[in-house]
This record gives C-alpha cells, structure tokens and sequence, in this order.
C-alpha cells in the first residue's frame, strides 16, 4: 500500500538524482511544515512538495491552509533577503498517486494557478517514480541565501542522525 513515506522517499531521490538539488522531509519555515523542501544548487530556487494520498486530504488543503496560499499567491519576494532565512518557496507542487491527478487539478485552479502537479508511480527506483505533469511557475523570483542553505542542511544532518540512530544503534 502507498503512504506518504513512500512517497516522500521518492521525493528525496528524485531531487537529489534528478534534480541535483539539497532536500529534506517535514520542514518547518515560515508559513507551515513542508513535506518536502528542495533547494536547487544550480538556479538557487526553492520549491516545496505537499503528498497528498486522498481525496479528503486534497479537500482539507482549501480550507486548513488558506492563509499560506493566499501568502504565497501574493508574496514578491523581500528586500532584506539576505539579511535573515527566508525559506518561502519559488515554486510549489502537489505530489499525488495517479488516481488523485484529477481531484489534484481541481484543487490547484482553486488555490492558485500557478503550482504544479507530480504524480507518484512506484517503478524499481525510487527517483523514477516521480512524473511532473503540470510544471508548477515561479511564485517569486529571489533566490535562497547562505541561512537558508544551512537550515536545510543542519536539517538533512537532523534526518540522518535519526535514520542512523533508527537502523543501527541498537546493535551496538
């Protein structure tokens, strides 16, 4: 059976083979808790991935996360972006199994245009299983600065210690 760990898995390796992008799970920033947050080396961008796996989890988005859409929707960017963290996403995606795609594009044209749809199919590896099939646009233009590089990476350093942790340290 698919659960969001599963698919979160995916996420990771999709952006770290993929995408050669930095990403971490269940992030807390500024507007909420990222199931997924990937900072892009290359083009510097930020984009966060909200797994959904029902119908009703889909629904609940309209309702209990109102404000952040309607933050993200209308956020330009700051002008002290280099003075503090600013984790606030440049583009934003729906990661949903195949039989949610449809429900996922209603949801988006409610909440905001602009985000993207991933759709989840499991294949042998994991960073396979992940299809764009709605790229989501820029939110904002600004890109990450060194304090959002190292929350995120004090975070992967977090997920690792616990993995490890988890895996191995009762065979000690």
């Amino acid at each position: 059976m698919i659960n969001s760990k599963i698919i979160k898995t995916a996420l990771l390796c999709y952006f770290k083979f993929g995408r050669a992008s930095f990403s971490v799970t269940e992030f807390q920033y500024n507007y909420g808790i990222a199931d997924v947050l990937a900072l892009n080396k290359k083009t510097k961008e930020i984009t966060e991935v909200e797994v959904k796996i029902s119908k009703q989890d889909l629904l609940n988005e309209i309702k209990q996360k109102e404000h952040k859409h309607k933050i993200l929707k209308t956020y330009k960017g700051n002008n002290y972006q280099y003075q503090y963290c600013d984790l606030t996403p440049n583009k934003f995606y729906y990661c949903v199994p195949e039989e949610l795609v449809k429900e996922a594009e209603k949801v988006i044209e409610i909440i905001n245009p602009k985000y993207g749809i991933m759709v989840f199919k499991k294949h042998n590896r994991p960073q396979d299983s992940i299809d764009v099939i709605k790229r989501a646009y820029k939110l904002h233009k600004n890109g990450y600065n060194d304090l959002a590089l190292k929350e995120i990476l004090n975070r992967m350093n977090n997920e690792n210690c616990v993995l490890y942790r988890k895996m191995y340290w009762n065979d000690a």
